[in-house]
């Protein structure tokens, strides 16, 4: 801990600062005490009954300075590789308090630009996503609703929105009554193989449906051919092909784009009114 915290800090005073703040909070971990302070009475402020020890120090530890800790097994450290594969993978094996963001979703910007194209380049060798010029994939950057997950300073997931005027349609190509229905499409969502499994697709779309109902769209819809599955089994209706069922769902100018020869299917799902009281997307981890 002391070695990571070293590296992490930027000037000898700093880091002094830090090695007395982890030997302060880890010397009273170590010693499992849970009384007042011994020196002034008062309880020790890291300490919290309702956690373990381990993280109440962890957060006390990064609330002084430490850049980040790391809780890990003290059994499995040295006989299973605990230890190199928590400090040298990005994913890790332990649990890791960190005083910055360390994985998050955000708003893509322009310096982005290169790892997004490569992960996508790899989408569409996969056949998952459809081909996109640099011009476009520029453009939808810098459109402000392209966003990224980001972990530990690498992109290893994307998502956007594109936004198309309201039609007054539901789902079966009747008119509404009272108000117009605005689909907004959910467009190169796509986590690197190497993440997959991990639930980070859904943390993707969940963003952008909050996204989506925040800037009051009333359905989200994707045209896909692969991953039709993934999405019905998240709550999404199948209309049937892209260039015949959006007739009675999506904009005329959106749907001249679609191409019949790419077979691309039209999946939509409804999405909840905007309360006042739902937590704007993003706040609940930190953006």
């Amino acid at each position: 801990l002391k070695e990571t915290a070293t590296k992490n800090q930027e000037s000898p005073d700093d880091v002094e600062s830090t090695k007395g703040a982890i030997e302060q909070v880890g010397g009273a971990l170590a010693s499992r005490y849970d009384g007042p302070d011994l020196d002034t009475g008062a309880p020790l402020a890291w300490l919290s009954r309702t956690s373990p020890p381990e993280l109440s120090a962890a957060l006390e530890a990064c609330s002084r300075g430490v850049t980040r800790c790391h809780i890990l097994s003290a059994a499995r450290c040295g006989t299973h590789g605990d230890l190199l594969t928590e400090l040298f993978t990005r994913t890790g094996i332990g649990c890791m308090v960190s005083r910055n963001l360390y994985e998050g979703i955000r708003v893509a910007a322009a310096k982005d630009f290169v790892a997004v194209r490569e992960m996508l380049l790899d989408g569409e060798k996969e056949g998952r996503l459809r081909a996109r010029s640099d011009d476009e994939l520029r453009a939808s950057i810098a459109s402000g609703t392209f966003y990224v997950l980001e972990l530990d300073g690498s992109i290893v997931g994307c998502g956007a929105l594109l936004f198309d005027d309201g039609v007054d349609a539901d789902l079966n190509g009747s008119q509404c009554e009272g108000s117009a229905i605005r689909p907004v499409e959910l467009a190169a969502m796509y986590v690197s193989k190497k993440f997959r499994g991990s639930f980070r697709g859904d943390a993707i779309l969940d963003y952008l449906e909050q996204e989506a109902r925040f800037r009051s769209a009333s359905h989200v819809y994707i045209l896909t051919t692969r991953t039709a599955g993934w999405f019905v089994a998240r709550g999404f209706e199948k209309l049937g092909p892209g260039h015949v069922a959006g007739v009675n769902f999506l904009p005329s100018a959106r749907v001249k784009c679609i191409e019949p020869s790419r077979n691309a299917l039209l999946y939509a799902k409804a999405l909840l009114e905007w309360d006042e009281t739902d937590t704007c997307p993003g706040e609940r981890i930190g953006f």
